[in-house]
């Protein structure tokens, strides 16, 4: 009769600690890893909400290039905002210029840590929608040719409220076939310096865009 063989109480603890060093070492970069894929998606949904509100927009008001231009009060007209944006999204809550009215994170901050000025004390027209994101409208009044900024928090108010991973900044080139495009993508940025640990992350959209969608900052 042959003899039981087994594992000692050593070699079994033995094989749970390699396990646990190597999962230590491991779950972490997987998690990080299957999170900036859903950012990037955030990213790609985002463009193609704004995308798609300024086709149905034209389509009901004209070209783009043909829209009033917008009369400012605090970077904002609402009148424009009105007629040309709002009707085109899904709106749970519009904040207008409101402030501290829950449609925009209460701070953000900058890729390097420092605090960004995209929260919600801002006097920007600020909507929350169906999808979860969070949108600041700004009029770049005066800029040839008239742009508007918009930036996205994808996942509204919740973390990390950060540029570059879940809040991407937009432009929208209304005098111009450009339309919408990640903001820094028709500007002379360093983008890969600029999206860095070491920058500000406001251009983030445009390097992914450039660097085939990923997220390897």
């Amino acid at each position: 009769m042959l003899p039981l063989r087994g594992f000692t109480l050593a070699e079994v603890l033995i094989t749970l600690g390699i396990i646990g060093v190597v999962a230590a070492l491991t779950i972490p970069t997987l998690m990080q890893s299957y999170q900036n894929k859903q950012y990037v998606a955030g990213f790609q949904k985002a463009w193609g909400l704004l995308s798609n509100a300024v086709e149905m927009s034209e389509a009901h008001n004209g070209f783009a290039n043909t829209w009033d231009e917008p009369v400012t009060v605090n970077n904002v007209d609402e009148n424009y905002m009105q007629k040309y944006w709002l009707p085109y999204f899904k709106v749970i809550k519009d904040c207008g210029i409101a402030q501290g009215k829950g449609c925009m994170p209460t701070e953000v901050h900058y890729l390097n840590g420092d605090i960004g000025p995209h929260n919600d004390s801002l006097r920007h027209y600020k909507i929350l929608i169906s999808d979860g994101m969070s949108m600041d409208f700004c009029q770049n009044i005066g800029s040839n040719p008239y742009r508007q900024h918009i930036v996205v928090d994808i996942n509204g108010s919740k973390g990390p409220n950060i540029y570059g991973r879940d809040i991407f900044w937009f432009e929208f080139f209304a005098n111009e076939d450009k339309k919408i495009f990640p903001f820094g993508f028709h500007n002379d940025f360093n983008i890969e310096e600029e999206c860095s640990l070491s920058g500000e992350g406001k251009v983030c959209g445009a390097y992914l865009v450039k660097n085939g969608y990923k997220m390897d900052y």
